[in-house]
């Protein structure tokens, strides 16, 4: 296990970015860990996770 904590940083160290997700649609950030939010797979060549929140994944994909 490589030491993360009170480490010195070398050259070949991992720098992790927290991003906040934002809805795919409505571009409302997803600021409450309660809510349940969707992540679909786009469909291209690399798929990538597209996040929705609750009102637009139950407009678009739940045909309400």
């Amino acid at each position: 296990m490589r030491c993360v904590e009170k480490c010195p940083m070398d050259d070949n160290a991992t720098v992790l970015a927290q991003k906040t997700l934002s809805c795919q649609e409505c571009r409302r950030p997803w600021l409450e860990p309660r809510e349940r939010w969707r992540v679909y797979l786009a469909d291209d060549e690399s798929p990538q996770g597209v996040p929705y929140c609750p009102d637009c994944a139950t407009r678009e994909f739940d045909g309400e």
